[in-house]
């Protein structure tokens, strides 16, 4: 019979044993390419924010640098993969991919500079590989958050000196608030500590040890701001994206209570204005109508109590281990709950052990707790995305694993066998990509493929309400959307200049159309009006066009 193997290594922060670590991380990526792989067939292009960050990263250079708030340094990752795949739709899913490999990579080797051993570290990574957090989750800007956290936290777990372990959670705090803002925060507190613990009892000569990490420090934050700007800046002097981002999901709160049939999303500022006087930012929001942000914040913090147990339940796991009835998600409920009960040690519940190691000044402690806080802010202000609990969850499983379970652990009662065995099957039950993605009609893709097909004759302004189809297109279009009809829509039409409509579902439900009389005219008369009715093939839109905008419908519709 074999000896059971411990848990955790001896010595932990440090990875030991490269050569194994490499092929772990070799064979995560082999498993991630194989689940991947042809992504196009069944999953369907990503429009509005995800869009966005990869036009402005295959743009990005001097004079071409998105404001500050919105993820430059995404921006910056997406133009590296730019000069490998300079065609956008196969670059997005380049980087849907590479995101879906790298991350569980960067948690292994988290994993192992927190002392876990090599079969457990590659369990745990293997099962967040297959998770449908890991493979599902949209946008992908969290992955990318996830992976510079990572890689961070890691670096600190490998130096001997506390101060240079804050040191370089600064550094990683700063660099992943330039890919989701609410981490200056996290920048802030670990700086606050960084240079309270250099002042607090330390001898001068102590103190000038660490200049150089200072001056390292220093450098970098005025380089940053210099280069990309203050991530919690505002856009042009107008709105910053957090009160954008507030908002819209105030909206979607009031929306709700009032059962009203308006967009949240395109119509945030006209509910955001009656409800708040024109405030231009959270906190004068908050002084002009404390009731109504008080409601916010309490329906908020209500679901991301509710979306918690969800993810619990949801995000971890491959779609093929609890999806096979409809009470399939009852025992991973059980599961978490038992969890709660069983994650204990001899100092207390999770919460206490982490304090405990807090006020030992363990850094990687400091350094989770700094991260996670802005993040439970942000959902209790903004929204709980489902993007930003899944940032949280692997970070709140290596608090548990490390804080909670190592303590509690003991190695004669880990039997290796078990968790290989477990590994193995957390792998055979990891579907490809065709298992987690199953869009047949992939409509946006279609779309897009269909606009880059017709050859216009010059460059078209086009109506459409799927959101910025535009940027993918080589020989670009303008778009006007559809939250910007303000009148009657034949004088919209004609004020704006525009040549081409998508006419699409989310279109026509559109209040702004829905109701207007002369949108329902053009549907029917659009001849008359000197245009032409284009079917998009596989989809259920339809383009009207100019005549004469395109060389013919029949030679577009052959191509």
């Amino acid at each position: 019979m074999p000896l059971p193997v411990p848990v955790f290594s001896k010595r932990p922060g440090r990875l030991g044993g490269r050569l194994v670590d490499l092929s772990v991380a070799i064979w995560l990526v082999a498993v991630g390419v194989r689940m991947t792989w042809g992504l196009e067939r069944g999953l369907d292009i990503g429009l509005y924010d995800e869009t966005l960050y990869l036009a402005w990263g295959a743009t990005l250079g001097p004079g071409h640098m998105p404001s500050p708030a919105w993820a430059p340094l995404y921006c910056a990752w997406y133009k590296s993969l730019s000069v490998l795949q300079p065609d956008r739709v196969a670059l997005y899913y380049l980087n849907f991919a590479t995101l879906a490999i790298l991350t569980p990579v960067a948690f292994y080797l988290l994993l192992r500079t927190c002392g876990l051993a090599v079969w457990m570290a590659a369990a745990i990574a293997t099962f967040f590989l297959a998770s449908d957090g890991n493979m599902i989750v949209w946008p992908r800007v969290s992955h990318f958050a996830l992976c510079v956290l990572f890689t961070t936290l890691a670096a600190s777990r490998v130096v001997r000196s506390r101060a240079r372990s804050v040191c370089i959670l600064c550094i990683g705090a700063l660099l992943a608030s330039y890919v989701r803002p609410e981490f200056y925060l996290s920048f802030l507190l670990l700086a606050g500590v960084y240079l309270a613990g250099l002042l607090w009892k330390r001898p001068p000569r102590r103190f000038r040890r660490h200049i150089g990490c200072l001056v390292s420090l220093a450098a970098i934050v005025t380089l940053l701001h210099l280069v990309f700007g203050f991530p919690l800046g505002s856009e042009g002097g107008g709105e910053d994206r957090g009160f954008i981002a507030f908002g819209q999901h105030f909206a979607a709160n009031w929306v709700r209570w009032h059962a009203s049939d308006l967009n949240p999303f395109t119509d945030w500022r006209e509910i955001v204005s009656a409800s708040f006087d024109g405030a231009r930012s959270v906190t004068a929001a908050a002084l002009y109508n404390p009731a109504a942000f008080v409601a916010h914040l309490v329906s908020n913090a209500a679901h991301y109590a509710l979306y918690l147990v969800l993810v619990v339940a949801y995000l971890p796991f491959p779609q093929t281990i609890f999806r096979l009835h409809p009470w399939g998600d009852v025992p991973v409920v059980l599961l978490a709950v038992g969890a709660v009960f069983l994650a204990r040690n001899k100092e207390g519940p999770f919460c206490s052990a982490l304090g405990t190691r807090i006020r030992r000044f363990d850094t990687l402690a400091i350094g989770l707790a700094a991260i996670l806080l802005p993040s439970a802010l942000s959902c209790v202000v903004i929204a709980p995305k489902w993007h930003v609990l899944f940032l949280q969850f692997p970070l709140v499983v290596l608090c548990i694993v490390v804080f909670v379970l190592k303590p509690f652990s003991s190695p004669s009662r880990i039997h290796p066998d078990l968790w290989i065995a477990v590994a193995a099957l957390a792998l055979l039950l990891a579907p490809g990509s065709t298992r987690y993605f199953q869009d047949d009609k992939r409509e946006n893709l279609k779309t897009i493929r269909f606009l880059q097909s017709l050859g216009f004759v010059e460059k078209p302004t086009i109506l459409e309400a799927q959101g910025e189809l535009h940027l993918y297109v080589d020989n670009s279009f303008r778009r006007v959307e559809e939250f910007a009809k303000d009148g009657p829509f034949l004088s919209f039409l004609e004020s704006r200049g525009i040549d081409a409509v998508i006419d699409s579902p989310e279109l026509s439900s559109d209040s702004r159309f829905r109701s207007d009389p002369e949108w329902g005219a053009f549907l029917k008369e659009y001849e008359s009006l000197g245009f032409e009715r284009i079917d998009v093939p596989g989809t259920r839109r339809v383009l009207y066009v100019r005549k004469g905008l395109v060389r013919s419908s029949e030679e577009s519709e052959g191509r």
